[in-house]
């Protein structure tokens, strides 16, 4: 994948996940491709739609700011922020995510890593950086 197209790639998943587009989410996965995120695991387009749909029946108003891009084929690797707000209680979370994604030949989606910390979200973007803490 040519950097252009990593760029397209990343822009209309961003539209996907903010428009609750499951299909163009689903679609870019390959047959076998996985998803991972902290306490989760989806394989395979049909699995990783079941779980957009339901990630989009318990939130709304997802909001993404891609920050910072490095691309070395067949690896993409990015920093965004992810605010939502939780349908149920109305509480809106910020939470500043790495991303690796690995394609095949064919620009399918082989393996998509997602690394945040769920038990400590950001309370609001405005905050995001003072809510770093040490490790």
């Amino acid at each position: 994948m040519h950097l252009e197209k990593v760029h397209e790639f990343l822009a209309e998943q961003v539209r996907a996940w903010q428009e609750g587009d499951e299909a163009t989410i689903s679609q870019a996965f390959a047959a076998e491709g996985y998803f991972l995120a902290p306490g989760f695991r989806a394989v395979g387009p049909t699995q990783i739609g079941i779980a957009a749909r339901e990630y989009f029946s318990q939130f709304r108003d997802l909001q993404i700011e891609v920050r910072h891009i490095w691309w070395q084929a067949p690896r993409v690797a990015l920093e965004w922020d992810w605010t939502d707000t939780n349908r149920a209680t109305g509480e809106q979370l910020s939470t500043r995510e790495a991303v690796m994604i690995d394609f095949d030949d064919a620009d399918k989606v082989t393996e998509w890593r997602e690394y945040f910390n769920r038990d400590k979200p950001t309370p609001a973007l405005e905050d995001a950086n003072s809510a770093i803490e040490p490790v």
